[in-house]
């Protein structure tokens, strides 16, 4: 009887804590989605719809990690002031990187950061551009062609040509000879390319930079080692 007790009480209590949790992340979500909505709405500048998303998914993580004081007779003021708190956080965080790529954006082309290769080898060297083209055959078709559209015409002919057909292939784009020969291309016409936003393009190149430059260093490294 004792261990039926026992039974039935642990399984009473998870089924209220489960309860209990769909509870605070409904609570969670309804205020934190209007707030957000609130805030963005007054903005001269507001997120997308899939920023808002962004945000409200690390609201709700935030929110599992919410733990009601001991003091308080009412857990809702708390976990409303938490969640504010929280979400104001997260959306100026966004609203900061947001910035920081517009006035990107914004910049004159010739003013605009590209992917180099110099800082680790020459272009015209075979064996790093096979590393550049290798690299991009390794990332997300996205990052490879934001990447690869920024650069100046004749590296990204001499990178795609390094790739061969492979290389070819997994850009999937029929026309990519055309465009390299009008690179380097704003990021806007690449998002209407891949049907993403100028924004998204900006993040895609700067992942695409950090890999490739892992790639070239480990390239050079390599090359001092041997030359020892």
């Amino acid at each position: 009887m004792t261990a039926m007790t026992e039974y039935y009480g642990e399984t009473f209590e998870q089924v209220w804590r489960e309860r209990l949790t769909e509870q605070l992340l409904q609570f969670a979500r309804n205020h934190a989605w209007g707030w957000l909505m609130r805030w963005n709405s007054a903005s001269a500048c507001p997120l997308n719809q899939q920023d808002l998303e962004d945000i409200l998914s690390e609201v709700m993580i935030a929110t599992l990690r919410f733990k009601v004081p001991d003091s308080a007779k009412d857990w809702e003021p708390c976990l409303m002031a938490y969640i504010k708190r929280v979400a104001h956080r997260i959306y100026c965080r966004f609203r900061a990187r947001q910035q920081a790529e517009v006035s990107l954006e914004a910049l004159p082309l010739h003013h605009q950061p590209r992917g180099s290769l110099d800082d680790v080898c020459a272009p015209e060297d075979e064996a790093c551009l096979q590393a550049v083209a290798q690299g991009l055959q390794s990332m997300p078709r996205h990052h490879a062609l934001a990447f690869l559209l920024h650069l100046d015409a004749d590296l990204a002919e001499a990178v795609l040509d390094a790739g061969g057909a492979s290389l070819e292939q997994h850009l999937t784009c029929a026309e990519i000879r055309q465009l390299i020969e009008r690179a380097p291309l704003r990021d806007r016409e690449i998002a209407e390319l891949l049907g993403l936003t100028p924004r998204a393009i900006i993040r895609a190149r700067q992942h695409a930079r950090e890999r490739l430059r892992t790639c070239l260093e480990n390239l050079a490294n390599l090359r001092g080692e041997s030359g020892t």
